[in-house]
C-alpha cells in the first residue's frame, strides 16, 4: 500500500519513556504507536476548553487514545494493548489505565478484560481491540446509558468526506534540534479521507498541516456522530537524531507525518457488536467465562 515508512503511533507520559527506551513498534514498512510500545497526537491540533470534547467519549490510555463504545468499553488499536515490533506480536500490556476528562474531576478506570481481533493480526486493517473497564466511566454524570454508533454504510462512501478527528497524540513534531512535544494533550482537527481500499482509511495532513502523530494510535474520526475508524500507523515522517545517540528514539525524534492510516469500520463493526453482546448483560455484570486474550 505504501512505499513510505509507516509507524505505529503510541507514546505517552512515563509509560512512553519506558516504551521508547525499548523501541517503538516498527516493521520495515510501517510505523505506529502502542501503549505497549509508543504514542501519537494531532500535529497543530485545536486544544479544547476543559470538557469541550467530553461528549465524544475520547479517552487517554497514557500513550494511546481510545473511544468509549459505552460506559464500560473502549475501542482502541491492538498495538496499544499488545506489544508489536518488526512484524512480531508480544505480550499484553498491563496495567492499562483509562483517563476521561469532562471538565470536572478526572475519571480513571482500570482494564478488566481485553478483546483482540479474531482475524489475522496486522497493523492498519486489523489493528483494533476493545478494553472492558473495571468500573464504568460516567458521561454526563451517568454510569449507564452512553453509547457510540459505528458507521454502518460501505467504506467507499467515506471517500472525500471531511471528518472530525480527536486524539491524545503529540502536537509539535521534532526538528533537527528539538524533540517532539505536546504528547497526551487532547486535540482535534477536521481532515479528509482520501482512500478507503483494503479495509484501510487514508487520511493525509490537511491544508493547515494538521495530521495524526505519536499518541493518536487507537483514536478515531467521526462523521456526524458515528465512529469511523481506529488509527493504526502514519507515514512520511522525517527522522532526526536529536540526542545524537545514533538511533531514532520513537516519536520524540520524528517530524510531522504526511498521512495516517486507520482500520475502516467494515473491519471491526460486526466484531465489536459481538464482543459487547457477550461481554456484559444489562446490569454491566461480566461473564466469568470470559478472559483476556484472543477470542
Amino acid at each position: 500500500m505504501k512505499s513510505m515508512k509507516l509507524i505505529p503511533i503510541y507514546f505517552g507520559a512515563m509509560l512512553a519513556l519506558a516504551a521508547l527506551a525499548a523501541g517503538c513498534a516498527v516493521d520495515a514498512a510501517k510505523i505506529g504507536d502502542d501503549v505497549a510500545t509508543s504514542e501519537q497526537k494531532i500535529i497543530n491540533g485545536t486544544v479544547p476548553s476543559p470538557g469541550g470534547l467530553a461528549g465524544w467519549g475520547v479517552v487517554s490510555l497514557g500513550g494511546c487514545t481510545g473511544t468509549l463504545l459505552d460506559n464500560r468499553h473502549v475501542l482502541t488499536a491492538h498495538h496499544c494493548v499488545r506489544s508489536y515490533s518488526n512484524g512480531t506480536w508480544g505480550a499484553l500490556a498491563s496495567p492499562i489505565i483509562v483517563r476521561y476528562e469532562d471538565g470536572g474531576p478526572q475519571q480513571t478506570a482500570g482494564t478488566a478484560q481485553i478483546f483482540e481481533p479474531t482475524q489475522t493480526w496486522t497493523l492498519d486493517a486489523a489493528d483494533y481491540s476493545i478494553l472492558a473497564l473495571s468500573v464504568p466511566i460516567k458521561v454526563n454524570n451517568s454510569a449507564t446509558g452512553y453509547s457510540r454508533a459505528i458507521y454502518a454504510s460501505a467504506d467507499s462512501t467515506l471517500a472525500n468526506q471531511n471528518v472530525f478527528c480527536i486524539g491524545y497524540g503529540g502536537t509539535v513534531g521534532a526538528t533537527a534540534s528539538t524533540f517532539a512535544s505536546g504528547f497526551d494533550t487532547l486535540t482535534s482537527a477536521t481532515m479528509k479521507v482520501t482512500g478507503t481500499g483494503s479495509g484501510v482509511l487514508t487520511r493525509p495532513a490537511n491544508a493547515s498541516g494538521q495530521v495524526g502523530f505519536g499518541g493518536d494510535s487507537g483514536s478515531t474520526c467521526f462523521l456526524s456522530t458515528d465512529l469511523l475508524s481506529v488509527q493504526s500507523t502514519c507515514g512520511g515522517a522525517a527522522e532526526f537524531d536529536v540526542n545524537g545517540n545514533g538511533v531514532i528514539d520513537g516519536w520524540w525524534e520524528r517530524g510531522a507525518p504526511t498521512a495516517c492510516y486507520s482500520a475502516a469500520p467494515s473491519q471491526f463493526r460486526s466484531w465489536a457488536a459481538t464482543q459487547l453482546a457477550v461481554a456484559v448483560n444489562t446490569n454491566f455484570a461480566y461473564s466469568a467465562a470470559l478472559t483476556a486474550g484472543v477470542i
